[in-house]
């Protein structure tokens, strides 16, 4: 039982039993049970209506990779080093500093 903003008692079910053969409003054309009516009569059941979904859900199956393939070829690329040509320049250090540096790269 639902009581109402007035105070009255409405009972859902019984009502939803009493007209479920009822056409709802709106654009959807079914009832209560999920069959489908067109001019008045019905034209599917929702048992019908299942099975067409059900048929029309057709899936497929199978083994994706999704890694790309390794070739077992071996790769050579030519490693060039680029030699320095002149002697590198210190700018902002002391002349104490610079022979710190000199001193490490010796050893």
């Amino acid at each position: 039982m639902v009581k109402t903003f007035k105070g009255f008692e409405v009972d859902m079910s019984s009502l939803a039993i009493k007209h479920k053969n009822t056409i709802a409003l709106g654009n959807a054309k079914m009832d209560s049970e999920g069959n489908v009516y067109e001019n008045g009569k019905m034209v599917k059941t929702r048992a019908e209506l299942l099975e067409e979904a059900k048929l029309a859900t057709v899936t497929q199956s199978g083994n994706v990779n999704l890694k790309p393939e390794i070739k077992d070829e071996v790769i050579e690329e030519e490693i060039k080093i680029a030699k320095p040509t002149k002697k590198p320049v210190y700018k902002d250090i002391t002349e104490e500093e610079k022979k710190e540096l000199e001193k490490a790269k010796e050893q």
